[in-house]
């Protein structure tokens, strides 16, 4: 029978450690196949990394940009014709002293605008130093404009207009719609009369208010 000599135990323990290092390269290996191989079932796709603070864009849903063109356009255009025609329409009040009322016929604009655009501007108001707001006054009450917003407006005292407003409709020069009501000259004593009267007839008699300020002559709010 043949003898085998025992090995050598320090070569036994190198090679035993040799072996556990092969066994840690190749479990190495098999976890960097593992860690790539699931990387390339993107197909090979390289991903991109989304910052978080980037939002996504909207998109505007699609619409015709001529038909917008057109609109803005227009508008721009009826706005550059309005301001022109009031342009035209203060220099024809300014320059050639045209009336406000004439001036917004003949360009077709509104009075009322035309006078806001001329009346900060110093030559109008020279023009009309000597009367700030009568000649408007007078156009307004041709219009029918009631007494009180012109006071208002225009800062001129009530019993003024009633004044212009009676040699208005003594000229025929008010609307038909507007009424003109005289100021009544009755004495004072007798006023109070007849107001006494009327107080008497209402309280005593039975008489309407209405029924009483007719026969009395004397106005039903007094």
């Amino acid at each position: 029978e043949e003898e085998f000599a025992s090995p050598d135990p320090l070569m036994e323990l190198e090679a035993g450690t040799e072996m556990d290092d092969d066994d840690d390269v190749h479990d190495q290996l098999v976890d960097e196949e593992i860690d790539v191989k699931p990387r390339k079932l993107g197909g090979g796709k390289t991903r991109i990394r989304r910052s978080i603070s980037a939002k996504p864009v909207k998109r505007l849903p699609d619409c015709k940009p001529t038909q917008i063109q057109q609109f803005v356009a227009l508008k721009r255009e009826v706005k550059d014709d309005i301001n022109d025609a009031l342009d035209l329409a203060a220099d024809a009040v300014i320059i050639e002293g045209l009336s406000l009322q004439k001036a917004a016929d003949r360009f077709d604009i509104s009075k009322t605008v035309l006078w806001r655009r001329v009346r900060t501007n110093p030559a109008y108001m020279r023009n009309n130093r000597e009367r700030p707001s009568l000649q408007e006054a007078y156009e307004r009450l041709k219009n029918g404009d009631s007494l009180k917003s012109i006071s208002t407006e225009l800062q001129i005292p009530m019993s003024t207009l009633h004044r212009h407003k009676v040699r208005l409709s003594a000229q025929g020069r008010l609307p038909n719609f507007v009424s003109c009501r005289k100021r009544d000259n009755t004495p004072k004593d007798e006023l109070r009369d007849k107001l006494a009267k009327a107080v008497h007839a209402c309280l005593n008699e039975g008489m309407s208010q209405n029924h009483a300020a007719n026969l009395f002559e004397i106005p039903k709010s007094t």
